[in-house]
């Protein structure tokens, strides 16, 4: 159902099934204090030509408030009635929205912070910037709306987003989007130049609406319950795929704590290739015939293989393959490309053995990556959401549906898994209102020099994010500091590299 006017400003739709479904999982969170999958984008911001390389507070909040009426989904609220509402601001609730939910953040930096990198391989910065938030003051944990926080003293823009707004590839784009919307022209009070579109005194609250974000069941025309034989049969094939993370034998890492430790924080560590080394990788994996995406993809399995839990045996690597669903929705609708702020992915659990080699595992994960995905697939979006939903929230099931629904793990879950946005070309510019062609004398204007992507967890699963920005392979492995130390954490991302590196010689 599309969204519609309930009263003068107000709009309102039910949620997606896939939007309840990713909401009911952050909410596993909220008697910690905290979100599970609360999506964070960063960008480090480098300003070239200008009297000061530093971005100023109101050039910031003006480029958010741009951000806003240009996807406006990142200020729609979740309504306890599984209801998305979106409500058009005055200048009063505007300006209580921007003092919400940006953050200029001027504070001295910890020791260890290097706002000079270059192309070092190891980067610590997003994870000790967010650490800073929360030393600082400013909070991590939830709020009603997207926020953004920009560092002044290394460029960094800072996006944290709930998953169920949007998916990697919108959290990314919106980022982009805020980049280019920033008006480096504007003087140190913060009027828009009359050039810059859509500066701030163009905007004409109320056109917002037009793009507030359709939800992916809509969006793909999933037929309303009930489906069709074939469409319920389809959910229930991807739904059962689950099981395998559930599976007494799945692999696991060494975790800490028990069954009643709390969560801590989410901790991250990264690595980012150089151009030379990222180019020499891809070469590799044309040769080899996979993706980089299933490249690393194998390289995770057998980092996870050699780190497995005492006493997991042989039993099988079990990971996500994800998939984009905007490219369907954008030919559903007829070419007009899915709105960032939206969630518009999928995914399916595949098992691979312990003795797989690396080969073995790029060559299944670049078939699983290849599979089209089918008609059935894209209309059972709905039916597998809603399966999911009967599961993780019984109460709104009935008898029958309690019934298929699993037990409880007899053993704590934890092992280690993978998102990639792959190569974000399409998505991220890095040069932004440069008034002449960049690298020319006399240039002005911004440049993305790097960016980073993950999530909060408060479970004991690990994530590798992986992307390719502006000719480098990035990678940052996400885990919570509640049941992992800093140095094993290290000794993966060390692995995935070396794996990586090493199945990529080997084979060619």
């Amino acid at each position: 159902m599309s969204w519609i006017e309930v009263r003068p400003g107000v709009f309102r739709r039910p949620a997606g099934a896939n939007e309840i479904m990713i909401k009911a999982t952050g909410d596993s969170g909220r008697p910690h204090g905290r979100e599970h999958w609360t999506i964070t984008a960063t960008a480090k911001i480098t300003a070239f030509g200008l009297a000061s390389a530093r971005l100023s507070e109101e050039m910031l909040r003006a480029a958010w408030v741009c951000c806003r009426f240009q996807h406006p989904g990142i200020a729609s609220v979740f309504l306890e009635s599984d209801v998305l509402e979106y409500v058009v601001p005055d200048e009063r609730s505007l300006q209580q929205w921007v003092d919400e939910t940006f953050s200029y953040v001027d504070v001295d930096l910890p020791k260890g912070v290097d706002t000079t990198q270059e192309e070092e391989e190891e980067e610590q910065d997003v994870d000790i910037l967010l650490q800073q938030l929360e030393a600082s003051g400013f909070t991590t944990r939830p709020t009603r709306y997207a926020t953004l926080h920009y560092f002044e003293k290394t460029g960094h823009v800072v996006l944290r987003i709930s998953h169920w707004r949007t998916d990697g590839y919108g959290a990314v784009e919106i980022l982009n989007d805020l980049v280019s919307l920033i008006d480096i022209d504007a003087s140190s009070s913060g009027s828009p130049s009359a050039g810059n579109p859509p500066g701030i005194r163009n905007i004409r609250w109320g056109n917002e609406t037009a793009r507030l974000p359709p939800s992916v069941e809509e969006a793909l025309s999933n037929p309303p319950s009930p489906h069709p034989p074939e469409i319920s049969s389809e959910a229930r094939s991807c739904l059962d795929t689950t099981g395998l993370v559930l599976a007494k034998d799945a692999t696991r890492l060494n975790f800490c704590g028990g069954p009643s430790t709390p969560p801590g924080g989410t901790r991250s560590v990264s690595r980012r290739f150089s151009r030379a080394s990222t180019d020499s990788i891809l070469q590799a994996c044309s040769w080899v015939g996979v993706s980089i995406t299933a490249a690393v993809h194998a390289a995770v399995a057998v980092t996870a293989t050699q780190n497995r839990r005492d006493g997991d045996d042989d039993g099988p690597f079990v990971s996500t393959i994800r998939a984009s669903l905007r490219p369907a929705v954008a030919e559903s609708r007829k070419g007009q490309p899915a709105q960032a702020a939206g969630i518009y992915t999928a995914g399916w659990f595949v098992a691979v053995p312990v003795s797989a080699s690396w080969v073995q595992h790029a060559d299944l994960f670049e078939r699983e990556y290849a599979r089209p995905l089918t008609r059935e697939f894209l209309l059972a979006r709905r039916e597998y959401a809603t399966q999911v939903l009967r599961r993780i929230r019984p109460a709104d099931a009935g008898n029958a549906a309690r019934k298929q629904a699993p037990a409880a793990p007899a053993r704590l879950l934890g092992g280690l898994d993978i998102s990639s946005i792959g190569h974000t070309d399409a998505l991220v510019r890095e040069f932004h209102r440069c008034n002449a062609e960049a690298g020319t004398p006399g240039v002005r204007g911004l440049a993305i020099d790097s960016i980073s992507l993950g999530v909060d967890t408060l479970t004991r699963h690990v994530y590798c994010f992986m992307w390719v920005f502006n000719g480098r392979l990035g990678l940052n492995v996400v885990y919570n500091e509640a049941y992992y130390d800093g140095s094993l954490i290290q000794g993966l991302a060390s692995g995935i590299v070396d794996n990586l590196l090493l199945g990529l010689g080997s084979s060619h």
